[in-house]
């Protein structure tokens, strides 16, 4: 599209000395532009020309809905995602809870069909329907057999505009989400993650907890469900996806028919888009400590890390990846050789204000210190010198490889494109990601790990059996267990 076109055209023709009519410029341009058109009758509409994903189409309706259709007929079945910004990102303190509510109460039935009957309509069609959310987004996933489309469409459509919220059905879920917040406080991994969440993203959204404060829970009221829905839920800020066994102009007529009178309220805007300001590092090394009455430790050292759209986050997950695996520095050195840890692995989470950056590790009570000295002498190796040629494209390879698996199926793929349009990634991001990861080097490395892994600014946790500085209540701050940096070159 930016260098094939006529204006940038030049030919070279070897013709008869005596040719009737002359070939010249003219005739040139005549003939380039037949062309042309030729070419966009074949080419449809809307079709993304450098989409990493083959055959996706873009198209913008008049009411803001961004649909994104990708044509593969390979498996007879077709996988919608649609996605609105919100989540976790959204929330507050007075309202931490309530994108996980809706995920559970959006498919719960619509205003012409109770759950019962929502349900068994699903499975006669052989699909799944359900909500989700997550930190920057929530919305409504479904997969059907190809057959089943249009009902399934329509479906979708009567969910997202016209859900039931129903007080009953909010009942029913309001205890079993009270429960998942009562079984993270028995997993003392999720508390620990909770915990250093909440302290490194201290001011941010990010540092609420995904699953919601129990008071929030256990007191939102449907009507506050539903407004807060319908603030988010606007055709203006939705990114509807299909992919599977469908033609992308069928699917655009579908869905103008079905959403194109879905109207934003002319007086609104939707929600408006506060700056949230990212998390700043720690001024000095943090470090929290949480009894519990059980024969184990749970260890988180981590940092404030990249955004998504940073371009230090390729050599951080190439960082990650050297790190993690039952092949990374952190199972070879803390388990096999050290007989320290029973879990253990790195992390790096991407957002769109800030990340994270960190190593987690589950022990027993009698090696905690040693396990604390391990990490940090692994974390000031990579900090101290660049990692071998060897491991550097064994990570790259497993980093790629691992990215193109994972969009082997018409569900995956939905979903990707639909968080790459809300994010504004691009659908080449793909292609980009696989070359920016391939061009990583050791150095770059190296340079991500002195840059964002300082200790001067750690938060660490610690839960379970630990012991407490004297004087020190349970669950407070105590003294920073970092070592001192060393002086780097």
């Amino acid at each position: 599209r930016k260098y094939f076109t006529p204006a940038n055209l030049t030919a070279g023709v070897l013709v008869p000395a005596v040719m009737a009519p002359a070939f010249d410029a003219a005739a040139l341009e005549e003939l380039a532009a037949k062309a042309e058109a030729a070419a966009r009758e074949r080419v449809p509409s809307g079709l993304v020309g450098d989409s990493y994903l083959p055959d996706l189409y873009r198209f913008r309706l008049a009411n803001g809905v961004t649909l994104l259709v990708r044509e593969d007929p390979s498996v007879p079945t077709v996988a919608i995602r649609a996605v609105f910004p919100g989540g976790l990102r959204a929330e507050t303190d007075k309202t931490n809870g309530v994108f996980a509510f809706l995920a559970e109460l959006l498919p719960k039935g619509t205003k012409d069909l109770s759950s019962r009957q929502m349900a068994l309509k699903v499975a006669d069609m052989a699909g799944e329907l359900a909500g989700f959310n997550g930190k920057n987004t929530f919305g409504l996933k479904a997969d059907f057999l190809a057959r089943f489309f249009e009902p399934g469409l329509e479906l979708v459509r009567d969910v997202l505009l016209s859900p039931a919220l129903d007080e009953n059905e909010a009942e029913k879920i309001r205890p079993e989400l009270l429960d998942q917040l009562r079984y993270q406080e028995d997993s003392l991994p999720a508390v620990a993650f909770r915990e250093f969440n909440r302290i490194l993203f201290a001011g941010h959204p990010y540092g609420l907890n995904s699953l919601g404060r129990p008071e929030v829970v256990r007191e939102l009221p449907v009507a506050e469900l539903r407004r807060i829905y319908e603030e988010h839920a606007r055709p203006d800020r939705l990114v509807l996806a299909v992919v599977g066994d469908v033609k992308a102009a069928a699917v655009r007529e579908q869905v103008e028919r079905l959403f194109g009178d879905w109207r934003a309220p002319a007086e609104e805007k939707g929600p408006v888009a506060e700056e949230i300001l990212p998390p700043t590092p720690p001024a000095t090394p943090k470090e929290y400590r949480l009894g519990r009455d059980k024969e184990q430790v749970h260890i988180i050292i981590g940092f404030l890390g990249a955004s998504l759209t940073d371009a230090d986050r390729y050599p951080l997950e190439v960082l990650d990846t050297i790190l993690s695996g039952q092949s990374g520095r952190l199972f070879v050195e803390l388990r096999d050789r050290q007989s320290l840890a029973y879990s253990l692995s790195s992390f790096s989470q991407f957002g769109i204000d800030t990340g994270a950056f960190g190593v987690y590790i589950g022990t027993s009570p009698e090696k905690r210190d040693q396990a604390i000295a391990a990490l940090w002498e692994q974390i000031e190796r990579v900090r101290r010198e660049p990692v071998a040629v060897a491991e550097l494209e064994r990570a790259k390879n497993i980093l790629i490889t691992n990215y193109e698996l994972g969009l082997q199926t018409h569900s995956a793929q939905a979903l990707e494109m639909a968080l790459n349009e809300t994010y504004d990634l691009g659908q080449d991001f793909g292609r980009r990601y696989s070359e920016a990861i391939g061009a990583v080097t050791a150095e770059d490395v190296l340079a991500v790990a002195r840059k964002y892994l300082q200790p001067e600014h750690a938060v660490s946790v610690l839960v379970g059996a630990v012991a407490l500085e004297p004087g020190t209540p349970q669950g407070a701050t105590a003294a920073p267990g970092p070592p001192a940096p060393e002086k780097q070159p």
